[in-house]
This record gives structure tokens, C-alpha cells and sequence, in this order.
């Protein structure tokens, strides 16, 4: 047990617990490298945690569960961090302010909507490792590159508002936000097998999406903050949102989709609030809107039906498809079919080459 309190123990070299700890006090261990070998927990009054924080003024190394049993106030660590136990969990905070490597798969959590925050690197050793963050109400944040040197297996994030502000490499990725999901200009997501957003939150993107041939998908709102691309590559993969997508200033963001064979599907409104800049379709098989207000919509190949449906816009009424710049609307696949009106304003391009059928 430590128990001597805050500022419990220094050295100039490195400090090595390998058996089970337990923090009878809010601790401070200051060394070069803090590894501990067993499992580590709070104490407890009458069998409830009494929340001890732990801070790591050098590198921690964690190859013992912590937390399970009595969950740590906070933790923070203030170099690198090497995580190779299955849990950390802490009511509060965790801070990792050095690069982080995962050693197995493992599973952060707080028990107080604290956040979690990861201010350098995140990489797997040896081989991908997946990683669980169960964050309730609390914030996740990613403000280092995650994945450059070995990317994360499955990643799996439940948090309020969460926030990727660099790259991100993984595997099958899946963000559950109650607040809103945020990605930089810089925080491009690489999702092999797959990326899914289903929380109840909304989401603000300005980070391209890559898959390999998997699904991309959005449950809730999108706003666009910068132009954007989403690719599930050459062979199958849909592309959908379940509710409407709209622009930040007027005709301006970009939206570049490439499904290969699979499908595209628009859902909700697109534009309403505010109008996007071009919509680009590289490759569908099926493309399905149900009303688009954009600067140009093109769709550059697809080998199925593309259905234009009717949209009720609060400025222009009802549309299927709406565009305000001159570069107005291309579309080039097997069958087209129109269920509404078609406008193109600002002496807009209208170009419909339908390989099979064409409807209007």
C-alpha cells in the first residue's frame, strides 16, 4: 500500500511495483519509468472506493489491471504511457500527455463523465490491438496521430462530445456519441473495416473517411466544416446518411463520395440549413436521395438505379434536386429516375446520360 500521501515517492531512476498496489492516499510518484506489475486500485471505505488520483511525473507502464476492483479518482501521466493490462478505470479524468501504446487489448473507463484525453500518439506493439473507451457523458479527446506505426484493431468509443483532431488508423471503428462528434481538417479516419456512427449526437466533419471495401454510415445529423471525402474503395461498401446533411458557409463545402460497387444513400435533406458546395459521386452501384440543395451534383459513374426523390426545403419548396452554380447537374449511370422537380439556377449545366432507362 502507498499511504504516505501526495509527493509519496521520488527518484532520479526508474520505480517497479510487482505486486498488487493499493493508493491509501492521493499519490504522486516521480521517476524516470513507474511500472506496475500487478493489478492497482483505491482503498475503500466499507467496500466503496475512496477515488485516490494517481500522478505519473515520468513514464507509466501498466501491466496489471486498474481500477476493477476500486475504481482511481484520476489518473495522469506525464511522458509515455504503456498500457498492457485489459482495464483502467477512474471516476474522474484520465490525462495521457506522452505517447501511448496499447500491448493488449483494453477497455478505458471513468465512472464520472470525466475525460478521457490522449495529447500525443496512440499505437499498437506487436500486433493490432483493439480498444474500448466507456465513457458515459464524459469527453474523449485524440490530439496525437493514432495508428501511424501500427494501427488499432477494433475501436469501439461511447462518450458525450468526441473529438479526433489528427489521424486515426484502425480497423472496424464504431463512434457512439450522446454530444457531438468532431473531426478536424487533420483528423482523416482510416477505418479498414469499416467506420459507424450511431449515438444519439450530431456530427461536424472536416476529416476524410476511409474504408476498405466496408460500410461507411451515419445515424444523425451531419454538418460539413471543410470539404470532405468518404471512400469505401473499389468493391462493396455503402455510403449512408440517416438524416440530413447541410454545409457551414453557402455553396462551399464539398462533399466527394466513392462507393465502388456498393451503395450511396441520402436519407434526410441535404442542404436545408445551409447549401453545400459541389456533391461528387466517383462510383454506386444504387444512389438514393430524397432531396439535394447543393452549388453542382455530379455523379461520375454507377452501374444501378439512381432515384432522385422529392425534398421539402424551407427557401425553395419542394426539389429533388436543386443547384446554384454553373457547373449544375451531371449525372452518368445505368437508370435514372426523378420523382420531382429539377432546378438548376445561375445558368446551371443539365447533363442526364442514363445507360439503361431514364425517368422523369
Amino acid at each position: 500500500n502507498i499511504n504516505s500521501g501526495d509527493n509519496s515517492v521520488d527518484t532520479t531512476g526508474s520505480q517497479s511495483y510487482t505486486g498488487a498496489v493499493v493508493l491509501g492516499q492521493n499519490t504522486s510518484l516521480n521517476g524516470s519509468d513507474v511500472t506496475f506489475g500487478g493489478t492497482l486500485n483505491s482503498s475503500n471505505t466499507a467496500g466503496t472506493s475512496d477515488y485516490r488520483t494517481l500522478s505519473i511525473n515520468g513514464n507509466g507502464i501498466f501491466n496489471g489491471i486498474v481500477g476493477a476492483t476500486y475504481a482511481l479518482g484520476s489518473l495522469d501521466v506525464s511522458g509515455t504511457t504503456a498500457i498492457n493490462s485489459a482495464s483502467i478505470r477512474t471516476k474522474d479524468n484520465q490525462t495521457y500527455n506522452g505517447a501511448i501504446t496499447l500491448g493488449t487489448n483494453t477497455t478505458l473507463s471513468t465512472t464520472n463523465n470525466g475525460v478521457i484525453w490522449f495529447k500525443d500518439s496512440l499505437n499498437s506493439t506487436t500486433s493490432a490491438r483493439n480498444l474500448t473507451i466507456s465513457n458515459g457523458s464524459g469527453n474523449v479527446i485524440f490530439d496525437g496521430i493514432t495508428g501511424s506505426v501500427l494501427a488499432l484493431g477494433t475501436v469501439g468509443i461511447t462518450g458525450n462530445n468526441v473529438t479526433i483532431n489528427k489521424a486515426f488508423n484502425s480497423g472496424a471503428m464504431s463512434v457512439t456519441n450522446s454530444g457531438l462528434f468532431t473531426t478536424s481538417s487533420e483528423g482523416d479516419i482510416n477505418a479498414s473495416a469499416g467506420f459507424t456512427q450511431n449515438g444519439v449526437g450530431t456530427n461536424s466533419l472536416a476529416g476524410d473517411i476511409t474504408t476498405v471495401n466496408n460500410n461507411i454510415s451515419f445515424a444523425k445529423a451531419v454538418v460539413l466544416t471543410d470539404d470532405v471525402v468518404m471512400s469505401t474503395g473499389s468493391g462493396a461498401g455503402n455510403i449512408s446518411f440517416a438524416q440530413t446533411i447541410d454545409g457551414t458557409t453557402p455553396s462551399t463545402e464539398t462533399l466527394t463520395l466513392t462507393a465502388g460497387t456498393g451503395n450511396v444513400v441520402f436519407t434526410g435533406l441535404v442542404g436545408n440549413t445551409t447549401e453545400l458546395g459541389d456533391i461528387i459521386i466517383n462510383s454506386a452501384t444504387n444512389v438514393t436521395t430524397n432531396g439535394i440543395k447543393a452549388a453542382s451534383f455530379e455523379q461520375k459513374a454507377g452501374t444501378g438505379t439512381t432515384t432522385v426523390n422529392l425534398g421539402t426545403f424551407s427557401d425553395v419548396g419542394q426539389q429533388s434536386l436543386y443547384t446554384s452554380a454553373t457547373k449544375g447537374i451531371d449525372i452518368t449511370t445505368s437508370t435514372i429516375s426523378f420523382t420531382g422537380a429539377i432546378q438548376t439556377v445561375n445558368n446551371g449545366n443539365l447533363r442526364l446520360k442514363a445507360n439503361n432507362n431514364l425517368s422523369l
